[in-house]
């Protein structure tokens, strides 16, 4: 009996906590998940809401853990991460967890530049040269005042050089860099 009334209080005490802690988002969380884990669908299901609401640094933080791991939602994780991180302006996370995500999910360049998220970087070279999968041994060391050809890819992605500048064509999107 006396056990009961002690848990009882216990639960009544952390209950009025949360209700002082309502200007304390993160803290609240924190407690909130200690007394009832949610399950990774459920953590999504939050860390989409607080990206949609704006709080992304608290999204982050729920979603760190699970993006780690390989499991079957690494992926859409690694995405929630990817959005937050770029929100928040930190482009290197971003673009870590963005290659994550398009090959856990198979992303293509198109899926990724509909994401309003997304349209702070889209000059970025090296978010184009993940979103298309560029990669090193793709770029020629030739000068491109000398090369003035086109370079294309499987994923309908091209690189022009020429003497007036550089040319990158991802889908629908161009980005174009003067020399």
């Amino acid at each position: 009996m006396k056990n009961k009334l002690l848990k009882t209080i216990r639960l009544f005490l952390l209950i009025s906590l949360v209700g002082m802690l309502a200007g304390c988002d993160d803290l609240r969380t924190k407690i909130v998940d200690l007394i009832q884990p949610e399950t990774p669908q459920q953590t999504l299901v939050v860390v989409e809401d607080l990206i949609a609401n704006g709080k992304t640094k608290l999204a982050i933080s729920k979603a760190e853990k699970l993006a780690e791991t390989s499991g079957p939602m690494q992926g859409q994780f690694s995405w929630s991460l990817a959005r937050a991180y770029v929100l928040e302006g930190d482009v290197d996370k971003a673009l870590k967890n963005l290659r994550t995500a398009i090959d856990k999910l198979n992303l293509t360049p198109a899926d990724v530049l509909h994401e309003k998220a997304f349209e702070s970087v889209q000059t970025n070279i090296r978010f184009m040269e993940v979103i298309t999968n560029i990669s090193g041994a793709q770029q020629s060391s030739t000068p491109p005042s000398k090369l003035g050809g086109i370079h294309s890819d499987a994923n309908q992605t091209s690189i022009k050089m020429d003497g007036s500048g550089t040319e990158v064509r991802a889908g629908n999107i161009i980005l174009k860099l003067p020399n």
